[in-house]
């Protein structure tokens, strides 16, 4: 937040014709700039501003080389309409309204409008190319045509964005409603304390505030940058992307179609919808709650530990290298795929497909409830298994696997296990089996006893140590 008074006077016995307040820095940058432009000495021929008053009904050409400038005068009424789509092919550049009352005002091509902040205008219709600038607070501006800058300053202020294109618009201090585009290319930026924008069939590009804000998005593609206030956004038909903020909190209602999220070190997502989210995790601690969401959602974690509920739509989660993340399935089930030194935790009432990489890994489902499938990777990994019937892979690596209160299986393949591995399976009880594929009927060749243990041998080298079991029944041994 910033203000200034700007003065934009000339000589040729002009003086100072008006003054205005601004009271955003953007708004106060491009008043600067415009005064700087007619009153810089050093502009060649120097003093050549051409003023009329409004209304005036014969205005002249501005002179090659002038700067034209229209003033609504401060005697203006609330009912006056001052049109100045003519003044713009007559070079007049730059509208002034120094009205202490709301007025209308069309504009013309091309042309510049400072707003007093006294009390704002009754109304802005832009051309296209429009620079404007509104000082106070409670206007209603229509903008058309492309290429348009709206700077806003107090609020509440309402934009109609029409068929405007490549446009871009500013939000000021306060309430903000903003009725989007048909045009592409529109970027708003929202500053002010509270926002509603309502998206068009255009593309467009929402930077946020640091206030709150109500987004609802069109039929067209829309790309939403977020900040540190708390957002509601509602997705439309279109196609929609959310890049969170760090530590930002946001609610999102998916539409038609499958949105795309990339979060951010502390930012909390609640997501909704029939549609299932794409989610991309970036660097630390993230929360994403999809526990209403009814469609496919699929997350690619970070970084940081990430906590991670589905709702009733399939979950597919892909870990990232020595993640960390906390993982509720939704009752369609998840596929959780590991990474090189991740650690998962995962609990469910859907079943579970889970795939281990490279490296160290673990995954901890003794909370789930379904009945999960658990491949182990080429590096040394720990799995524990949940309360349903649950199936465990050993993979080429060493692994390390708990059974949980179901009748479980752990299954050897004989080639895709690693020759010679010193495997564990620890809560080995009368319902589990151990599955030897491959290995044929002489699968174990020796079997020891010692220690509170059972280890046996394969035919591979590879050895299964059952943690706790001194009597291993034969039965519970199928080897194929």
């Amino acid at each position: 937040m910033a203000g200034g008074d700007v003065a934009i006077a000339r000589a040729n016995g002009i003086g100072n014709f008006n003054t205005l307040t601004f009271d955003t820095d953007a708004t106060l940058a491009t008043a600067t700039l415009i005064a700087t432009a007619i009153n810089d000495p050093a502009i060649t021929p120097p003093g050549t501003l051409t003023p009329i008053t409004l209304p005036d009904a014969s205005p002249t050409q501005v002179p090659a080389g002038n700067t034209g400038e229209a003033i609504i005068p401060t005697t203006a009424t609330t009912d006056a309409l001052f049109d100045t789509t003519n003044l713009s092919a007559l070079g007049y550049q730059y509208v002034v309204d120094a009205a202490t009352v709301p007025v209308a005002i069309t504009l013309g091509l091309d042309q510049t409008l400072l707003v007093n902040t006294s009390t704002g205008t009754g109304s802005v219709i832009g051309a296209g190319g429009n620079t404007i600038v509104e000082g106070g607070g409670g206007n209603t501006v229509a903008l058309a045509g492309d290429n348009n800058r709206l700077y806003l300053a107090d609020g509440p202020d309402t934009v109609d964005a029409g068929s405007s294109g490549f446009s871009t618009i500013y939000g000021g201090t306060g309430d903000t409603t903003i009725n989007g585009s048909s045009g592409t290319g529109n970027v708003d930026f929202l500053s002010a304390t509270s926002n509603v924008v309502n998206q068009g069939s255009g593309a467009s590009t929402i930077v946020s505030g640091a206030g709150t804000a109500t987004i609802s998005g069109g039929t067209g593609t829309d790309l939403i940058f977020g900040s540190t206030g708390a957002e509601v956004i509602n997705s439309g038909s279109g196609s929609l992307t959310l890049v969170m903020a760090a530590s930002q909190a946001a609610s999102l209602t998916g539409g038609e179609s499958s949105p795309t999220v990339f979060g951010a070190g502390g930012s909390d997502l609640t997501y909704g919808g029939g549609a299932g989210v794409l989610y991309v995790a970036g660097d630390g601690n993230e929360t994403l709650n999809a526990a209403t969401s009814t469609g496919g959602d699929t997350v690619f974690g970070g970084s940081g530990a990430d906590s991670i509920a589905a709702g009733s739509g399939s979950l597919t989660f892909v870990a990232s290298a020595n993640q960390t993340a906390t993982i509720a399935g939704g009752t369609s089930g998840a596929t959780l795929v590991g990474n090189a030194g991740s650690d998962l935790t995962y609990a469910g009432s859907g079943p579970a497909l889970y795939v281990a990489g490279g490296g160290n890994e673990t995954l901890n489902a003794s909370a789930s409830t379904g009945n999960n499938a658990l491949f182990g990777g080429s590096g040394p990994d720990s799995i524990a298994a949940g309360s349903g019937n649950d199936t465990v892979v050993a993979g080429t690596g060493v692994i390390s696997a708990t059974g949980g209160s179901g009748a479980d299986v752990f299954a050897f393949f004989k080639g895709q296990v690693g020759s010679g591995n010193a495997d564990v399976i620890s809560s080995f009880d009368t319902k589990d089996v151990v599955l030897l594929s491959g290995y044929g009927p002489d699968g174990v060749a020796s079997s020891v006893t010692g220690g509170g243990n059972t280890t046996i041998t394969l035919s591979d080298s590879t050895t299964i140590t059952f943690a706790g079991v001194t009597t291993l029944n034969p039965n519970q041994i199928v080897s194929t």
